[in-house]
């Protein structure tokens, strides 16, 4: 029992008890004496306390009825919130999965172009290696090194296809600015029976001369399927090689230049006829 109804159950009894005690007096027609009427006036202050208490419960008891509505209605705020943040969820999970099959599928299909692609590219680096190897022997070691490369990292799946096909369309772009280009370099060339580092002087792809440190001059002419590097001891030959690395190096840009082999240098152009 709780103590509302309690109080509620003690203040019926002692109501009861007044009103059966002044039944009783007047049924029998006594007087009420002085110590009743104390008895009433108390019972009566009691009952005044007593309803105060019962209405302040009462009143702590609606507080209480309306905080828990006020959490109540939070709570079903709250799950509201959650149930639109699961059904977000719930579609961003669904999109997430299209995407994934999605790129599982161009994945699939990258796969079958990149099959197609492998055998064109590494076709391509061969016929690219073929041509440096019969072109002017310009730093022709490193050029090729580079290309074997390529095709290694192709062949052990650490470059894929699309890669390469890039990385050989940056070579071919290399090797025709070769063509366009002419300059002083340094690189090893065989003489004879030796094996020397020579300043050569490229004039595009068409022509290569060499100077040593201790002042052989020549040029590099076709021998069968290679190059041979060929000493020059005339004097007027050596003049003229030596006049086009003089001109290299002082960045002379213009003008022509007769070579031992027939060309003429045109230095404005970079080019050789």
């Amino acid at each position: 029992m709780s103590r509302t109804e309690w109080l509620k159950a003690v203040l019926s009894a002692k109501a009861l008890r007044v009103v059966a005690m002044t039944s009783i007096g007047l049924a029998a027609g006594v007087t009420v004496s002085h110590a009743a009427s104390n008895e009433i006036s108390k019972l009566a202050a009691n009952l005044t306390v007593l309803r105060g208490e019962v209405e302040s419960l009462s009143d702590q008891i609606e507080q209480q009825k309306n905080e828990t509505r006020g959490r109540l209605r939070s709570l079903t705020a709250q799950e509201m919130d959650l149930d639109m943040q699961v059904q977000k969820e719930s579609l961003r999970l669904k999109q997430l999965r299209l995407a994934r099959e999605q790129h599982l599928e161009e994945v699939r299909s990258g796969d079958d172009a990149r099959k197609q692609l492998r055998p064109v590219v590494l076709a391509g680096i061969e016929r690219v290696r073929a041509s440096v190897e019969r072109g002017l022997p310009f730093k022709k070691s490193e050029r090729l090194r580079e290309l074997d490369r390529l095709e290694e990292q192709i062949d052990k799946d650490l470059l894929t296809p699309e890669k390469g096909s890039i990385r050989l369309w940056q070579f071919i772009e290399d090797e025709v600015r070769l063509t366009r280009e002419s300059g002083l370099y340094q690189q090893t060339i065989t003489l004879g029976t030796e094996e020397l580092l020579a300043e050569v002087a490229r004039i595009g792809m068409v022509a290569l001369y060499f100077k040593t440190s201790d002042g052989r001059v020549g040029y590099v002419q076709p021998d069968g399927d290679g190059w041979r590097y060929e000493e020059i001891t005339g004097e007027r030959e050596r003049a003229q090689i030596e006049n086009l690395f003089d001109a290299f190096q002082k960045n002379i840009r213009v003008g022509f230049f007769s070579l031992p082999d027939g060309l003429v240098f045109d230095v404005s152009r970079g080019g050789a006829r």
